[in-house]
């Protein structure tokens, strides 16, 4: 059973659907799109994305391949793979 919430004085509407996907939509353009088949999350903007920041030493005690954060030490954003992190 689909959702919808209104938050009309921002002017953001979300959406699920049945599968669980996720539609987040501003002025009537979809910003975000959430698919739970697929596992894909699609930004529909020429805006930006804020990443998590954080000095070195602030890095999750745990981390995981996939990983992306702003390393505020290093002032570069840098990923974790292969059980190490590195900076692009």
């Amino acid at each position: 059973m689909a959702s919808t919430i209104n938050f009309s004085s921002a002017g953001i509407t979300e959406s699920s659907d049945a599968t669980g996907s996720l539609t987040i939509q501003t002025a009537n353009t979809t910003a975000i799109l959430c698919n739970v088949s697929t596992l894909v999350t699609t930004f529909a903007s020429t805006g930006a994305l804020t990443l998590p920041a954080g000095t070195t030493a602030q890095r999750p005690v745990s981390p995981v391949n996939g990983m992306l954060r702003y390393n505020t030490t290093l002032s570069k954003v840098e990923g974790y793979a292969n059980s190490a992190w590195g900076v692009f």
